[in-house]
């Protein structure tokens, strides 16, 4: 199996969601805790200990879509700043491949 087609069923940290969606992982962090962006949660999803929250591809591509509503504009200025040249462009056609692949 290629990178691309076990890239829908693997669980991605905080850390990977943020590389993936080019965003600070402190942002995501704050959005994880307001519950405004889809995620995943282990434990008891109505108990006090919940640990351990990760994504799913489905999670970063929808987060990926809420991204001009979620970000402010002081955020979107620095993730322009802090992105790679064409990374962007890149990245939305890979999501629009995998997407469409299914």
């Amino acid at each position: 199996m290629i990178e691309e087609q076990l890239a829908p069923v693997r669980r991605y940290t905080r850390a990977e969601a943020a590389q993936a969606l080019n965003v600070k992982d402190t942002w995501l962090k704050r959005w994880v805790t307001a519950r405004s962006i889809p995620h995943q949660r282990s434990g008891d999803p109505n108990g006090k200990q919940q640990r351990g929250v990760w994504f799913t591809w489905n999670d970063i591509l929808a987060i990926g879509a809420m991204l001009p509503e979620l970000m402010t504009n002081r955020q979107t200025v620095q993730a322009a700043r802090i992105a790679p040249a064409g990374r962007s462009d890149e990245l939305l056609d890979r999501w629009a491949r995998l997407t469409s692949a299914r």
